[in-house]
């Protein structure tokens, strides 16, 4: 499955705007009171909201050519932020790439034990330092796995 479609799989689509589901089980960690976010999502579908240059929804087609967009410039700056990156495989390329999709390039470069070991190629290491982190224990665990899945193969060859 390519880059795109794993993070179409994994985001899902909306053509409005919806509430994180990260905001939606833990609100008081964004500054919401839990009472409060049941008033906000009463209220949300009611709001006319907006986005870009005044658009109220989006196609899935518009969406996907942004996901390129955005894969692209997050691409570029791994290029130049982490000196390992344009010589990996292109499979842990990739798997970088959606990381830092999900939780920023900022986000990705503070898994440090975890890039230590992809650049020694400790594969086993590198995977379970991916595991070690709020990611997997508190965000998104199935999520984590498969993407880690390129390091998890590389760990039991």
């Amino acid at each position: 499955m390519s880059l795109i479609e794993n993070i179409k799989k994994n985001e899902g689509f909306s053509s409005t705007p919806y509430i994180d589901p990260l905001v939606n089980k833990y609100p008081e960690r964004y500054g919401i009171p839990a009472n409060e976010l049941a008033v906000i999502k009463k209220h949300l579908k009611k709001l006319k909201l907006t986005f870009g240059y005044g658009f109220t929804f989006i196609t899935e087609d518009e969406a996907e050519a942004v996901l390129e967009l955005r894969l692209e410039k997050i691409a570029n700056e791994l290029k130049k932020r982490l000196p390992i990156f344009e010589d990996l495989p292109f499979d842990l390329q990739q798997m970088l790439i959606e990381m830092a999709y999900q939780m920023g390039v900022t986000g990705l470069l503070k898994f440090r034990k975890m890039l230590g070991a992809i650049a020694r190629e400790d594969w086993c290491e590198a995977f379970e330092e991916g595991k070690d982190s709020v990611w997997y224990r508190r965000q998104t665990p199935s999520r984590v796995l498969r993407v880690l899945i390129p390091l998890k193969e590389r760990c039991e060859n």
